[in-house]
């Protein structure tokens, strides 16, 4: 998991910066956008049944270089593959529900607040700072409306920028200035992610951004996993007998942030760099992962 922060031209990736690309994108969303939210404020709640969301799905697929904001896998351009990329609300919009989480996460005896309250954000439902673009599997299958934190649910929110003080979200948010760079808390070991943090919020939001979104999981995540395995083989295919120094150069397009699992492929890379013979433990269990894959049944 990556965050987008500044775009490849070197321009820091904010509200302006959004609401630029918006602009340029479709003259008159921002100013709809704007009167639907001031209906739900005076309604309390969101009483559209349409939306205009998807009017502007393609500025969050070009930021992102056409990857899921969560799992980093690569999703189809513009010209085909708008059915396939969703507009995720990070805060969902109509309702929160619990977080079902796991009896191995359990143990780790971290405080979650129970989503007693039974609306969601509904001021951020066309907020440009509370979308990203993911794949079905991380919003239709698992991410849903649900949104576990610590602290106070703030739904009356309209500003995450400056009203989320009651509220941290135990899922990293990876679009904007707002929230920490995800690989500072996440890494790769091989195809496997991992907490680079030892304790405090900052492990307790990386480690609950891997269980949430099952990126550790290939028994239930297996084509993920694959990819990751593909872009560890075809990476040292591409760098042998190569001098490390120019190891960055040569991948600057498979290890940047618009390619496809990004950060596994760079954590692969500083691997070469450091640490040979652990490189070669985990190029082997890329091979045989992929040997052995076999599809993985449907996410419940």
């Amino acid at each position: 998991m990556i965050s987008y922060k500044i775009d490849k031209d070197g321009n820091t990736i904010d509200l302006t910066y959004i609401e630029a690309l918006i602009t340029a994108h479709n003259a008159t969303w921002l100013t709809r956008s704007a009167e639907r939210t001031e209906t739900y404020k005076t309604a309390g709640k969101v009483t559209h049944s349409s939306h205009i969301w998807s009017e502007i799905k393609e500025v969050y697929m070009k930021m992102q270089g056409n990857k899921c904001a969560f799992c980093e896998s690569e999703l189809e351009g513009k010209t085909s593959g708008k059915g396939v990329h969703d507009v995720e609300h990070f805060r969902p919009k109509n309702r929160i529900t619990k977080w079902q989480s796991t009896q191995e996460f359990n143990t780790l005896d971290i405080a979650i607040t129970d989503p007693a309250v039974s609306k969601g954000y509904h001021l951020l439902t066309y907020n440009p700072l509370n979308y990203s673009i993911s794949c079905g599997p991380c919003n239709q299958a698992i991410k849903r409306d649900r949104f576990p934190i610590k602290g106070n649910y703030n739904t009356d929110m309209e500003n995450p920028s400056t009203e989320s003080d009651a509220e941290i979200p135990l899922l990293l948010f990876p679009i904007g200035q707002d929230d920490v760079d995800c690989e500072d808390l996440i890494s790769f070991e091989g195809a496997v992610p991992t907490v680079v943090v030892s304790s405090g919020v900052p492990f307790e939001r990386a480690i609950t951004t891997i269980e949430f979104f099952r990126l550790g999981r290939a028994d239930v995540r297996g084509k993920l996993f694959k990819e990751r395995c593909f872009k560890i083989i075809t990476i040292n295919s591409i760098l042998e007998g190569v001098d490390p120094a120019n190891f960055d150069t040569i991948l600057k397009n498979m290890i940047a942030n618009y390619s496809d699992h990004s950060s596994c492929g760079r954590s692969y890379v500083e691997l070469l760099k450091s640490d040979k013979t652990k490189a070669a433990e985990v190029l082997s269990e890329a091979k045989e992962f992929v040997r052995t894959y076999i599809p993985d049944e449907e996410l419940d």
